[in-house]
């Protein structure tokens, strides 16, 4: 064999082994927000996965190998946009806040000895095992603490009708 055809081998091999861990990767990504569904007790369609990027469509909910991407520093990421609107099928909303207002989470992961480790909206690093009722309440717990601190305290969201607050990203972002 080669040095050309062990240099392709090698490729290949990795090749494969970044297809194993972006499957495994989509696979907690899809449990996880399936789990965020479940705990806020929303509608289908008011949780939606979203590509993070320059042009994001927040009405358009995507498939999760499509909404993830392996960034620069090792994550993966997506972004898990939550409308805002009336819990109330069928009645009239006394707020309407329009299409797009909510809230966009950047939601990054990254696999560390067989465990996935998410990147808390302060920047932290913690260990979440899906299958432990007891981390994923405690996760989903924060996400919803962040929210409603925002609603709260940020004004501007109820003047700005159409407004999208983030969570989880830097400054720069």
């Amino acid at each position: 064999m080669s040095k050309y055809e062990e240099l392709w081998n090698t490729f290949i091999d990795g090749e494969k082994r970044f297809t194993r861990y972006q499957e495994e990767a989509g696979e907690f990504a899809g449990r996880f927000a399936n789990g965020l569904l479940e705990f806020l007790g929303c509608r289908q369609n008011d949780l939606r996965l979203v590509p993070l990027g320059d042009k994001q469509d927040l009405e358009k909910a995507c498939a999760v190998l499509t909404a993830l991407n392996y960034d620069d520093d090792g994550y993966w990421s997506m972004g898990i946009f939550l409308a805002i609107r009336s819990p109330h099928n069928g009645q009239p909303e006394t707020i309407n806040f329009g299409p797009q207002a909510g809230f966009l989470f950047r939601f990054s992961m990254r696999k560390e000895k067989n465990r996935f480790q998410l990147r808390t909206p302060d920047g932290k690093h913690v260990e979440l095992d899906l299958d432990s009722n007891d981390d994923r309440v405690a996760y989903y717990e924060l996400m919803v603490a962040d929210m409603k601190k925002t609603l709260a305290n940020d004004l501007g969201l109820h003047t700005k009708r159409t407004h999208v607050r983030r969570i989880g990203f830097d400054a720069a972002q």
